[in-house]
């Protein structure tokens, strides 16, 4: 998101202003796969976007479930024939209806991770409820920092608090498994260390090929998302099993 912003040159403007256009349509595959199957054939979903200005939600059933490319980097979830964004979706998840874009641990704003029989209440209810300190953090200081520079330090001082919070859910994890999990779950970490440093000398090589200021925070962002998601996901595990 962050990229999209810097490239217009209107960073707090998003963060600061809901938006009506897309947020999480055109995705990863990992996370268009991971929504695809969450979706099961005859699911009704739950339609609602808060920032549009919707006072009541639509509801769709999901008779045919696919997901498709549109570029070399890009996927879409299709419900019936039709492309879908996840921010504006809730699956039932344990008698609620839940922010599908969320669950696959996608950022967005401007939209309840809850939706209740109240749409009013469940916007208030829902944002405060889906930011995580270390947004929260980001995008209080890039209101107050929207210089480049500004910009490029607060994203590597949310970058710490990522990498904090992923190093916390590791230990958390790996305290809920038995021995067997343990061992996959280290060699899992280990494969992912991997790729995340290939995967930063890969954005520091694209990067550092561009001329002008705005790619510096540009580059640090790209390296916060493989932190943040990857937080997440070991969150999610922590999670699941805590429900147990």
């Amino acid at each position: 998101m962050l990229k999209k912003i810097l490239v217009v040159g209107c960073l707090f403007a998003l963060i600061s202003v809901s938006v009506f256009a897309d947020q999480a349509a055109w995705i990863d595959k990992k996370s268009a796969d991971k929504a695809g199957k969450m979706i099961r054939p005859g699911m009704v979903l739950r339609k609602f976007c808060a920032p549009c200005g919707n006072s009541m939600w639509s509801e769709v059933k999901a008779d045919k479930v696919e997901t498709k490319p549109r570029d070399k980097s890009h996927y879409e979830v299709e419900v019936n024939g039709e492309g879908i964004d996840l921010a504006y979706m809730y699956i039932p998840e344990k008698g609620k209806w839940k922010n599908l874009a969320m669950l696959v641990g996608l950022k967005v704003s401007g939209v309840p991770r809850i939706l209740t029989e109240n749409p009013a209440d469940a916007e208030t209810e829902g944002e405060e409820e889906a930011t995580h300190p270390a947004d929260k953090f980001l995008e209080d200081c890039i209101a107050k920092n929207d210089a480049t520079a500004g910009m490029a330090d607060c994203i590597s001082r949310a970058y710490d608090l990522w990498d904090a919070e992923l190093n916390k859910n590791y230990k958390q994890l790996k305290t809920a498994l038995n021995p067997d999990q343990k061992k996959k779950l280290g060699a899992a970490q280990s494969a992912w260390i991997k790729y995340r440093d290939k995967e930063f000398k890969l954005t520091d090589s694209v990067y550092s090929s561009l001329e002008g200021t705005m790619y510096v925070p540009m580059r640090l962002d790209e390296r916060l998302e493989i932190v943040r998601k990857r937080a997440i996901t070991l969150g999610e595990y922590s999670d699941l099993l805590k429900n147990r």
